[in-house]
């Protein structure tokens, strides 16, 4: 069932999905998690939906390219490898974020800023809706992030057998054919319950703000995330693979392994499904009011990736109070944007 409500996104780049003949994302989501009615007229769709799944869905220094604090964990990586003077390059190079250009020296070979980078493109929160989950009232909704950038996201981790996380390095490749393996901040962890798969920690984070003061009211618990090319973004980006080169399960059922690769490839989008474990927000003692639910990808900085002014997305949205039989709130969005938070229509 489609949902009613349409709205625009204020952004000077739109790259819209659409769902592949006789099958919605909400079809696919309600019938995934035996939830009826998951999207309900005046919950919000998004500019997003699947247009040819590419595999299965999820089961379950200002100026600098790359972050400051990402330098500076390459240099202590380096410190650690005995490599000092590697190091100081690295951790010089943190400290001289005014810079044009910055040059980091990781094992493999140099961050230059020749690199084809990834740009993540957060996209507004969709299927947008309450429901309760052991008996507490949370706001439920879908998150995507699109890869619109010049080169795949790749992240590897490795861990030694003693060790439950992985450490992490993201493989950046150069139009010469050339790859970088850069030293990143990034853990990956394995999962298991519901998941049983392994993710990287601190990818997206959600939560929800004041949107007069930007202060957060609540936030989610979700924190792992299984990196994946689901499917197309429709709008044409140059260097898409007809076909995802990256794995999609994310070691699944796998705890044992020593390494694992996952990311987004150039031109697909990566998408999450309202109400996946954690995937909601706790409403308990939110009052009735407007608030932010903002999406961000990659919120502490860990990755090397392009533009940013796309890292964050945003529903403004109205949550009533209780009047409907099973006690909980409404919610309603009156809009959305990406990169900057979205004024209220007038009335």
């Amino acid at each position: 069932m489609r949902s009613s409500m349409t709205r625009p996104v204020s952004s000077s780049r739109s790259y819209l999905l659409r769902d592949p003949p006789g099958i919605s994302i909400c079809t696919i989501t309600s019938s995934w998690f035996g939830m009826r009615g998951l999207c309900q007229p005046g919950s919000a769709r998004g500019p997003l939906a699947p247009r040819a799944r590419a595999a299965p869905r999820h089961p379950g220094c200002p100026r600098a390219p790359v972050p400051c604090r990402t330098l500076i964990a390459m240099a202590a990586r380096s410190s650690r490898r005995r490599t000092p003077i590697v190091a100081l390059v690295a951790l010089g190079t943190a400290l001289a974020g005014t810079l044009g250009v910055v040059v980091a020296a990781v094992a493999g070979g140099a961050v230059t800023g020749a690199e084809l980078m990834p740009d993540l493109r957060q996209e507004p929160p969709a299927q947008v809706a309450v429901r309760q989950d052991d008996g507490r009232p949370v706001l439920v909704f879908r998150s995507a992030v699109a890869n619109v950038g010049q080169g795949p996201l790749v992240v590897n981790g490795r861990r030694e057998r003693d060790r439950r996380t992985m450490d992490a390095t993201q493989e950046l490749r150069r139009a010469d054919g050339s790859v970088v393996q850069a030293p990143i901040s990034a853990r990956l962890k394995y999962q298991p319950g519901w998941h049983s798969h392994w993710h990287v920690l601190g990818f997206n984070r959600f939560d929800l703000r004041d949107p007069s003061t930007g202060a957060r009211v609540a936030l989610s618990n979700k924190v792992g995330f299984c990196l994946g090319s689901r499917y197309q973004v429709t709008a044409e980006v140059p260097g898409t693979p007809a076909s995802p080169a990256i794995n999609h399960n994310c070691g699944r059922h796998l705890p044992g392994l020593m390494r694992m690769r996952m990311g987004i490839d150039v031109g697909y989008v990566d998408d999450y499904a309202a109400f996946v474990e954690f995937q909601y927000i706790d409403l308990t003692g939110v009052r009735p009011g407007r608030y932010l639910l903002a999406h961000q990808s990659d919120p502490d900085g860990h990755l090397v990736v392009g533009d940013r002014s796309d890292d964050t997305a945003y529903a403004l949205i109205d949550l009533t109070a209780p009047r409907r039989a099973d006690g909980l709130p409404g919610v309603a969005v009156v809009a959305t944007s990406v990169g900057s938070p979205p004024m209220a229509p007038p009335s």
